[in-house]
């Protein structure tokens, strides 16, 4: 008898675990940000985490100005440029970054 509960506690595992593994693989793949965009934006957050502000927002100026952004583009151009004005100080801008990345 207890060697049927554990038979089947023990399938039970197995089928859970590969139902997570099942789910995993269906699992929807992470947005990739465009290759130009990318790189403004890391340059954005080197000069942010320097403190250089005016160099960030000029690399996020960059990045606005590349051609056919994808809509995850436009949200992390807005959420590094909400990053910078805050850092700034200049919470109105990052209130406006904050409103178009919600959009």
């Amino acid at each position: 008898m207890k060697s049927k509960f554990l038979v089947a506690a023990v399938s039970a595992g197995f089928l859970f675990g590969a139902a997570q593994t099942a789910l995993a693989a269906d699992a929807p793949k992470a947005p990739k940000l465009t290759n130009a965009i990318a790189k403004n934006l890391q340059d954005a957050q080197k000069a942010g985490n320097a403190k250089d502000f005016p160099t960030a927002l000029a690399a996020i100026d960059k990045a606005k100005a590349v051609s056919s952004p994808t809509p995850y583009d436009t949200l992390m151009i807005n959420r590094f440029a909400m990053g910078i004005h805050v850092g700034m100080g200049d919470l109105a801008a990052a209130g406006v970054d904050a409103e178009a990345a919600a959009d």
